[in-house]
């Protein structure tokens, strides 16, 4: 038996991620008969590499290191080298799913353990964590009638608030473009302050509201000016007051790695009153861009011709953006109280340090969230290691791996206990700052829609636009995913960071790929039972102190029923969740507690026998949340 444990303190002392500075000891436990006459433990970062040499505890029968973990915000990486007398030389590291915990032997080599280092003042702005977020697609949300722009002769409109968005080509285009409008606007979000409200909202989350030619925004034409379509700075002002009057705060969409081609400053067509890039070598803005044969071929998001790429490191760029009076500050100064950067992973770090210095001198509180899709504590972009964690960049991330797990457990694709290993690692390679103010989300614009991808619908990657516009929903599917949707917002809500909801969610709106996951909220046509579960599950996350401090702690008591219970002092929230169907029977499980608990949605109490633990029936798809009494 050779053994190191990243999550067990014996192994590693302190456990996850440290402040700068740190001495981490560790330790590698060895059986009698397999001790090595020498041992030492590897510890590399980018630029650094050391070899500590490990002193042998006969009492523990382990050879033990303590190292500092200083960084400049890179994680430190280490494994174990040992040899034995004959002279072979084995290796001990991380496992080969890389999640932490216990790892395997190697005769090369080895995956490294990763201690992740952040700076000692990080702190994330409380008001943010206290509640769930609430995400709207302005222009599907709400439309009122308070509000009406003059028509863009470019646009479609659509008259029926319930059609199907379009998803061929149209208006003559040879491609399709996200050109139609719903009307939705700012105004109409307004009004529905209320309804937000009582679902326990504490931050609304607005797509681009920039001015820009599509539907979705991310082609920005002006970062300084709110979209016609949607309204006016005047409006987002009033909108951003009133919800601050309620209780509630509200954040921007931010698109700093291009702008539209059809901008100020580009300005392709030639609409806007300025000297674009496009136009004039001599334009301010021509810097910019990168351009390959001017002025046609041009650096562009992913290919993308209408989203021309944007120099980060452009000292202008970054002072419009970034400065004392550039785009970040002056929103926030308009009511906005923070960010959500997209693709954060395609800003140099540099910029992302200028982009916080600059919310957080404007408010101290101001929120930077990145949308990074992987680890964001060991995210390579473009060949770049990038640890978000350190705290001079983001204050957390959209959390998509708890996506991924979360909904490949209900969906059957990884049992409980590779659920539990997904979340443990982010526990692991999270501080805890970070971990807590993650968006933790299940839809979202850039996804089909949560009851499609529950109810077993096919990957909208392997059909074409007009199958997944054909493609229907059988009532059995709906029945299963009306179950699964409730399950899934159950363990969402009792989760470590700051659960989110993609509009329509609570109400069972079903779609597949953009642009099928962007219809119309249907007002009027809810499904009242999801609604009213979302209504009383985010009203008791809302708050509530053990779910927004507590220490968390992961349970695979069976393939099918996983558990998360968080802890603060004395009070614990458990939820349990089993994703069997088998309508003949339920399951049965121990749950290990020393305190008598009550379920929160049935006011059932258990109550812990002489072993310390309950009995606890779960009926097929079910999910239970208990509370100490």
């Amino acid at each position: 038996m050779i053994v190191h444990n990243s999550r067990d303190l014996f192994y590693r002392t302190p456990f996850g991620a440290v402040e700068n500075g740190t001495t981490v000891v560790l330790r590698l436990l060895f059986s009698e008969e397999q001790i090595p006459e020498q041992c030492r433990c590897n510890l590399w970062r980018k630029n650094y590499e050391l070899e500590i040499n490990m002193k042998f505890s006969s009492e523990s029968k382990s050879f033990e290191c303590a190292l500092v973990a200083d960084s400049d915000g890179a994680p430190l990486w280490y494994y174990f080298v040992f040899i034995y007398s004959d002279g072979r030389m084995l290796f001990y590291g991380n496992n080969t799913d890389l999640l932490g915990g216990i790892g395997s032997i190697y005769e090369s080599n080895p995956p490294s353990y990763q201690i992740t280092v952040y700076d000692s003042g990080f702190l994330t702005p409380r008001w943010w964590r206290e509640g769930p977020v609430y995400h709207i697609f302005v222009d599907r949300f709400s439309k009122s009638k308070l509000y009406s722009p003059e028509r863009n002769p470019d646009f479609y409109y659509h008259e029926n608030w319930y059609s199907e968005p379009l998803h061929l080509p149209h208006n003559g285009c040879p491609k399709y473009f996200p050109n139609d409008y719903f009307g939705g606007n700012l105004q109409g979000i307004t009004e529905k302050l209320g309804y937000i409200s009582s679902l326990g909202i504490r931050t609304i989350y607005l797509s681009p509201v920039f001015e820009a030619h599509s539907n979705h925004k991310y082609d920005t034409a002006d970062y300084m000016k709110i979209d016609p379509a949607f309204g006016t700075n005047e409006i987002f002002e009033e909108l951003c007051n009133k919800a601050s009057a309620m209780g509630m705060n509200v954040i921007l969409d931010g698109v700093f790695s291009h702008t539209g081609d059809n901008s100020i400053y580009f300005n392709k067509y030639d609409k806007y009153d300025s000297c674009g890039a496009y136009q004039s070598v001599e334009s301010p803005y021509y810097a910019w861009y990168s351009f390959k044969e001017y002025p046609d071929i041009y650096k562009c998001w992913w290919d993308v011709e209408t989203m021309p790429t944007v120099n980060k490191n452009n000292s202008d760029f970054k002072k419009f953006i970034c400065g004392e009076k550039g785009v970040v500050r002056d929103w926030i100064k308009l009511g906005a109280s923070g960010w959500r950067l997209d693709v954060a992973d395609e800003l140099p770090m540099d910029f992302l340090k200028e982009l916080r210095k600059g919310a957080k001198n404007e408010n101290p509180e101001a929120l930077i969230i990145g949308e990074v899709w992987e680890d964001a504590s060991n995210k390579v972009s473009y060949g770049e290691l990038r640890n978000y964690c350190y705290g001079d960049t983001l204050d957390s991330v959209m959390n998509y791996p708890v996506r991924n797990a979360v909904l490949n457990f209900l969906g059957g694709k990884i049992t409980s206990k590779k659920a539990a290993a997904i979340l443990e690692s982010q526990q692991e390679n999270y501080p805890l700052e970070f971990l807590n103010a993650s968006m933790n989300l299940l839809g979202s614009h850039d996804r089909a829609r949560l009851r499609t991808v529950l109810s077993g619908a096919p990957d909208p990657d392997t059909l074409t636009r007009q199958e997944q516009a054909d493609y229907t929903h059988d009532a059995g599917a709906l029945t299963l995913s009306h179950s699964r949707v409730k399950c899934a917002a159950a363990l969402l809500f009792i989760l470590p960071g700051v659960p989110y909801i993609y509009y329509g969610d609570e109400i069972g709106v079903t779609g597949m790929a953009d642009p099928f996951n962007r219809y119309a909220y249907p007002w009027g046509n809810e499904d009242n039972g999801l609604l009213e579960f979302f209504k009383f599950i985010a009203n008791y996350r809302k708050n509530n102190p053990v779910l927004i401090d507590g220490y968390t702690r992961y349970f695979s008591f069976h393939d099918d029923v996983f558990g998360c219970l968080r802890i603060l002092g004395d009070e614990c929230i458990f939820a349990i969740i089993n994703r069997n169907t088998n309508k003949s029977h339920g399951i049965n499980i121990t749950v290990p507690v020393m305190s008598q608990f009550k379920d929160i949605t049935t006011g059932k109490l258990f109550s812990p026998g002489p072993d310390n633990s309950f009995k606890l029936e779960l009926a097929p798809l079910s999910y239970s949340i208990l509370t100490t009494t």
